[in-house]
Order: C-alpha cells, then structure tokens, then sequence
C-alpha cells in the first residue's frame, strides 16, 4: 500500500519532542523500519519560507527518513491549509484537494491529529484522535478559546463524515467518543502509544541531578504544568506530606502555560513550604530519565487523560506511580502503580506517605512497572496502525 501521513505538526521549534510531534515522530520512523508499505509524509511550506523540511530531518532518524518519501508541497502555505479546513472552504486551497498539492493519488491520507485534518480530502482517510477534553464538560485545561472551538469544529465535521476512520490511543478516548459524542464505536480503532526505548531508560547519573541542583530525596511531576494535571493538588498534599517527612522535596518539572501561570505562582507563594519546591522548566530527555531514577516516587494526579505517556516513562524508569483510576490511566498502569481519587489533596498525601514508609512495596512496584511496560512498544503501535490500513484497503 501507498500510504501518506500528514506530519504538519512535527514541523515546529522544538528543542525537545513532545506531544503530536512527539507521536509523529516515533510512528513514522517506526513504520518506516517496519518496511510493510510504501509511506510518504507530506507537508506545507510556500516558497520554503519556514524552512519545513530541516524539521523533519532534525527530528526523524536518517535511516528511517531514507525510506520515505517527503511531499513538501510549497505552492500553499499552511496557514491556508489551516484556515480552509477550519472554515470548511475549498476556495483557500484554489479549489483544489489535499491529493491534488501532494501530487499523487495515496492508498491512505492518515492525519494523526485532530487539528490537522482539512476538508479537501477525497479517498481513504484516517485521522489518530488523541483524546476529547475541550468535548468533556467540566474538565480544566489550558487551551485558549479558540483552540477550543476549532478542535469542536473538527471533531464534528469528522462526525458527519461516516467514511473517516479513526485510530484512538486509549479504550478511554474510544468510548468517550461513543458514550459522549455519539460516534459509531465500529468507526474507532484503539491503538496504544509508548516511549522512546532509545532516550528512556534507568538512568542514576548523579552529576546531572547535582547540575540541576537537586540534592537528597524527592518526589516528582513531569509533564505540562497543567491546571488539569492536579499542580495544585500536589502543592498542598506537599505541606502535609513534609509534617511527616522534613527533609523530602518535591520536583516540578515541565513547562507551564501562561493561562495557568498566575495561580501556579499563587498556591506557590502561599505554600509555608516554597523553599522546597523546586521547579525545573523543560528538561532534556538526559534530565528527565535522570530525574524519574532518582525520584522516590512519581505524582500524576491527573483528571483526565487520552492515554498518560509520563505514567509509562516513570515506570520505564523503576520509579513507583501514583496516579488517578480516571480515563486512560488504568490502562497504562495496570496492576503496577497506586490509584487515587483526582482533585483529592488529603488522599494523595496519605498515598505518599505509605509508600514512602513502605520499602518494600516500592521495589515491589517498581519491578512491575517494568513488567507492564513490556505491554507497550512503538513497533507494536506501528503494527497495530498498519493492521487499520489494512481494513481500510
């Protein structure tokens, strides 16, 4: 089969992968290695303004990018793309398809995101719906408005149109958009992610903790501080946690949107225990394994998540987990982490300390959070998505 997909999103600034991009990257070089189809990735960059194309080098393997075919597709830019499909007109592409800029005809068009799917397309198309938390009434987030209301625009256009496919991460997002939206469960296939086995693993480098002037024991959050993820929870089970525990600190590491920047600062600056908080903005993939190796335990109180791919890094790297038994999280963990209630400081403080008063149990979970992550890999995603194109075809 001849496959296309849709890598838009990997073609941005990052120093380091993460989200779209981050699934972008690791299904492609996955299916690329995999060898069972003819694939292209195909994106849009007039007069290479942007420069698009040094994205996809920088990030994808060399070896995976040689077995591929690049469809830079320069007489459109993507802003135009993106507005027609956002106002579901035809005239901002010239009124031509999306197979009409690649310039060939494909088997498959995949999208693997939600946002980037446009309304031009003719054939066989697939799109990867991550999770549907702008749909979820109730659920915090730091989304804007309007990246709100585009992602409903599309949700329903997919909706309406029977003869998309969609590939989803979890059991979770797949009844959410059954249960919730109203989809046709037979539309959706549930295809896990994974982690990057090249860039995660046990790492105990004390040098690089010491750099980033972190000493003795602590607990950790890795991921977009994110009011959604349970930051403030965190925070203030923190305070009761250190009556029992005078030494610990705790590890925030991540980026944090400017939305959510103002009540982060506040809970902060209110906590009595501020000067052992320590916040790491992004890290490195080096600094994050390290971090989740030394980490006593890892906090991911989250409320809702479309699959929870910092659970997985965590137990990749032997630290025990404690999360929510919401959404996909169940999924992800298994047997091998402990469960709480989200939006529960009390019983998040009181899960820390039994662990942390329970040796035992937590080289226990750390030897099954390596079993479970035995469940998951990127060649198995690609396998799982290949046998999608081939119902498709």
């Amino acid at each position: 089969m001849d496959i296309n997909i849709e890598v838009q999103y990997l073609c941005i600034k990052q120093e380091y992968v993460r989200g779209i991009p981050y699934y972008i990257k690791n299904l492609t070089e996955a299916l690329a290695f995999r060898n069972k189809n003819t694939y292209a990735l195909s994106f849009f960059d007039y007069g290479r303004e942007r420069n698009n194309r040094e994205y996809i080098f920088r990030y994808i393997d060399k070896d995976a990018i040689s077995r591929l075919t690049l469809n830079e597709c320069n007489d459109l830019s993507y802003k135009a793309f993106f507005d027609g499909y956002i106002l579901g007109s035809t005239t901002n592409y010239d009124n031509r398809t999306y197979e009409d800029y690649i310039g060939k005809t494909y088997d498959i068009i995949h999208f693997p995101s939600v946002f980037s799917i446009p309304q031009n397309v003719k054939g066989n198309t697939l799109v990867t719906v991550h999770d549907v938390i702008p749909c979820m009434p109730g659920f915090r987030t730091n989304w804007t408005e309007e990246s709100q209301e585009v992602f409903l625009r599309s949700i329903d256009y997919i909706k309406e149109n029977a003869a998309i496919t969609i590939i989803s991460d979890s059991y979770s997002t797949k009844n959410d958009l059954v249960d919730q939206l109203g989809f046709d469960g037979n539309r959706i296939h549930v295809v896990p992610l994974a982690v990057d086995d090249k860039n995660l693993f046990y790492d105990p480098d004390i040098s690089t903790l010491k750099s980033m002037g972190i000493e003795g024991e602590f607990i950790l959050y890795l991921g977009a501080l994110d009011p959604r993820k349970g930051i403030i929870d965190i925070i203030t089970a923190f305070a009761q946690i250190k009556s029992r525990y005078a030494d610990l600190k705790l590890v925030l590491a991540g980026g944090t949107e400017k939305i959510f920047e103002e009540q982060l600062q506040k809970a902060l600056s209110e906590s009595e225990y501020r000067n052992d908080i320590i916040l790491t903005g992004y890290v490195s993939e080096k600094q994050k394994r390290v971090l989740l190796s030394y980490a006593e335990i890892f906090l991911f109180p989250s409320e809702y998540e479309g699959f929870g791919i910092p659970v997985l890094e965590a137990m990749k790297c032997k630290t025990p987990v404690i999360t929510t038994k919401v959404s996909s999280l169940p999924e992800v963990g298994g047997d091998a982490v402990v469960y709480i209630t989200p939006n529960q400081p009390e019983e998040l403080s009181e899960a820390v300390c039994d662990l942390l008063g329970d040796t035992e149990k937590r080289v226990l979970l750390s030897k099954m959070g390596l079993k479970q992550c035995e469940n998951f890999s990127w060649d198995k995603t690609a396998a799982m998505t290949e046998e999608v194109y081939q119902k498709l075809c």
